[in-house]
């Protein structure tokens, strides 16, 4: 089954990880974006710790497979807002699903995971994941 992950969260791969190092800097990250100085590591850091805690979650109860680095995309749910999208495989159909929802564990999963703001989204959202409640930041489509 494949599925498609929307979300406002700024979930950019930019593969920053470890800890700042000044004589490491000016470099390009995995998403081409510059990093001069301590603000734009660290922004690039946060990045893609959103990338990490949303894919940690939702290999909680499966392996995902054929993960595609997430892109920035448009979906009608968010009309003007900048919405980051990718798309991952799971082997069995059923690993997911409750009774009456295909991703219904999954669903329950991600709901008020943390997440980190104010770095490149547009929109003003809680600074948790939630794919329930009457305004969602995230949606995943079958």
């Amino acid at each position: 089954m494949q599925v498609t992950c929307y979300t406002v969260f700024d979930i950019t791969r930019t593969r920053v990880v470890g800890h700042y190092n000044q004589a490491s800097v000016p470099f390009r990250d995995h998403a081409n974006q510059l990093v001069v100085d301590r603000d734009s590591w660290l922004r690039s850091r946060n990045q893609q710790r959103n990338w990490e805690t949303l894919t940690q979650v939702l290999s909680l109860r499966t392996q995902l497979l054929n993960i595609t680095d997430p892109v920035i995309t448009t979906h009608a749910q968010w009309s003007e807002q900048t919405v980051w999208s990718f798309v991952f495989d799971i082997e069995f159909d059923t690993v997911l699903a409750t009774d009456n929802n295909p991703l219904g564990l999954l669903l329950q999963d991600v709901d008020h995971v943390p997440m980190l703001l104010n770095l490149t989204e547009t929109v003003s959202t809680s600074p948790w994941l939630s794919a329930n409640d009457p305004l969602p930041n995230l949606m995943f489509i079958v």
